[in-house]
């Protein structure tokens, strides 16, 4: 879970997240994060690096290091 989490927070970073999203619906995130890192990862057209991972992974630190969490508020 933890790479597909990695995998949406980039995705959000890219805006690939209104590519899954139903058209009525385009303020607002309709996918968890981890859904749409599966989603990424099952289709062939996006491409995630390594170093992208690792971007989206010193994201994660920063927010347990700032906030003492990295979700947000749910």
């Amino acid at each position: 879970q933890l790479t597909c989490w990695l995998a949406g927070v980039h995705a959000q970073k890219q805006g690939w997240d209104k590519h899954f999203q139903a058209n009525t619906v385009r303020n607002r995130n309709v996918l968890s994060t981890v859904r749409l890192g599966m989603e990424v990862l099952r289709h062939s057209g996006y491409t995630i690096t390594r170093e992208d991972l690792l971007v989206a992974a010193t994201l994660l630190a920063q927010n347990l290091f700032t906030h003492g969490y990295a979700l947000g508020k749910l």
